[in-house]
């Protein structure tokens, strides 16, 4: 096992470095191939110096449009090699969503391609391209795909020989944009958050705390537009280790791969672990190659991804943070890693305020603000947006948290936009889900507040059975709420559904349940 050392801080330059270092060594792999970093070194300078022939600049942006695979990776470091700055799109995305999201971010270039659940970007992009709703893009490139008036994938790579590219590679700045990643849209409209080169610096500190070394390996089903995937593919770049991506999530897929690449870390989001661990053939799976899982989620969660898996913590951040400005210990106790979302990592600086905005005792809960190296540059072209979330030089998260008893971690407490207000009572809406997931007939569950004559608010969860089709016994889980919540907790509504709208990386998206809302 070798901890391996870099220092370089722009992507373009990690990787060169990490190349000289160990050229044989297996860096990434998608299922049709795999690359050695040389290799890997090797087709991002050559789909740079395609992306020059194409007239891109510094500074310009770069649609990408794509499931997960190698191509994915080799442009986004193409981009930020040249100072460009990449602008993924949701594999999710409706043909009119893309089309909002390469309008506004001014894409010049776009790369799309593969097929996944029935959607084939390359084919969406040329029927927009034809109907004039993507003007800005001057070139389509079509990977694994074809399609009339595209580049293929070969013929763009092919046109690759400018002589200036070490140059240009020189001049990039950790400072400078390297991909806009638009937020999530879980509650509102998403924004474009502009991340740095520096982000190294963080991933840096996150390859640290996992103790990661060059032997260790990821399966990566996570979708890669979206901050936790992205940024665990540069921690790993970081430690000089190995990616295996998956391009579509199912949990016996994931669980074939992990077994067979003898994965050594997970990462996930919490429908993932549920869905793994339910899976019919789990306990029939060799995982004993995982040292460790990453997920930001409940209590109860990370106890049993422990129990059945492997050591298993939490973290904290946001795509403004670059995925992670706290995470947990891998040698805290189990009741510290499941309690909370671990500590701040080296570079981050973390203030938690009160409503005021000065500093609370420690204990006292407060609104994290954060700043580092993880934060992000703004939101694109909207400086009232970014004045709003970055003051004095500080990130203010929108999110709750106080110290541990130990004072050696913080407790997530939630979103302050949505907690609400039960009779002049706070309730936590993770803290509710947390609970109702306890229950053997629940799968997942969403909480949030709805206006009440009477109480100002009232709770509402919004529920999925654990088993498909097995109904759920609302009025016996109100009751097993009640004796582990105080009354004002427990929603005074059920809706059972059979699945949560999320989006694509997982995340339910709780202003479209507000809509559905039934007929009291």
């Amino acid at each position: 096992m070798t901890a391996l050392t870099t220092t370089k801080d722009t992507l373009g330059g990690l990787l060169r470095q990490v190349a000289l270092s160990r050229p044989d060594a297996t860096a990434i792999g998608d299922g049709r191939r795999r690359l050695t970093f040389v290799e890997l070194d090797a087709e991002v300078d050559n789909a740079a110096k395609a992306l020059l022939a194409q007239q891109v600049r510094p500074g310009d942006r770069v649609g990408l449009w794509l499931p997960n695979c190698t191509e994915w990776v080799t442009v986004f470091l193409a981009v930020a090699r040249l100072g460009a700055t990449l602008v993924p799109v949701s594999t999710a995305f409706t043909a009119d969503e893309a089309a909002d999201v390469l309008t506004r971010s001014k894409a010049v270039l776009l790369i799309a391609g593969g097929e996944l659940r029935g959607r084939r970007p390359a084919h969406t992009a040329a029927a927009l391209s034809v109907a004039g709703r993507i003007e800005g893009i001057r070139v389509l490139i079509a990977v694994h795909d074809d399609v009339p008036g595209a580049l293929t994938w070969p013929e763009f790579t092919a046109g690759g020989t400018a002589r200036d590219l070490a140059e240009i590679s020189a001049a990039v700045s950790p400072d400078d944009p390297v991909v806009i990643l638009y937020t999530s849209g879980t509650t509102g409209a998403p924004k474009g958050v502009l991340l740095p080169q520096r982000m190294i610096r963080n991933m840096r500190d996150v390859a640290g705390r996992l103790q990661l070394t060059t032997d260790d390996v990821t399966v990566l089903y996570l979708p890669l537009f979206h901050v936790f995937a992205l940024a665990a593919v540069v921690t790993f770049l970081t430690a000089g280790a190995r990616v295996h991506l998956l391009a579509a999530f199912s949990a016996s897929g994931s669980l074939e791969l992990i077994e067979a690449e003898r994965a050594t870390l997970l990462y996930g989001v919490p429908a993932h672990y549920y869905d793994q661990l339910r899976d019919p053939d789990f306990d029939q799976r060799d995982l004993s190659g995982v040292r460790l899982c990453i997920s930001p989620g409940p209590a109860e969660l990370i106890r049993e991804v422990d129990r059945r898996i492997a050591t298993a913590i939490n973290c904290f951040g946001s795509t403004e943070t670059t995925s992670m400005i706290t995470l947990g210990d891998p040698a805290a106790p189990l009741d510290e890693r499941a309690g909370s979302i671990g500590a701040p990592l080296p570079l981050s600086q973390v203030r938690v305020v009160g409503p005021d905005g000065v500093d609370v005792p420690g204990g006292t809960p407060g609104e994290l603000l954060v700043r580092g190296p993880a934060v992000m540059v703004g939101y694109d072209q909207d400086p009232a947006a970014t004045a709003r979330a970055v003051r004095d030089g500080w990130f203010h998260t929108g999110d709750g948290v106080q110290a541990t008893p130990s004072g050696s971690s913080l407790r997530f407490l939630g979103r302050l936009d949505e907690m609400f207000k039960v009779g002049g009572e706070n309730v936590d809406p993770m803290e509710v889900e947390a609970v109702l997931m306890v229950h053997p007939a629940v799968g997942t569950a969403a909480v949030f507040g709805i206006d009440d004559l009477r109480l100002g608010q009232v709770g509402v969860a919004f529920l999925t059975p654990r088993e498909p089709g097995v109904p759920v016994d609302t009025d016996a889980l109100r009751a097993f709420a009640r004796e582990r919540l105080a009354g004002f907790k427990v929603p005074r509504r059920f809706v059972v559904v059979t699945e949560l709208p999320t989006t694509a990386s997982g995340k339910v998206q709780k202003v479209k349940l507000r809509q559905a809302i039934p007929p009291a």
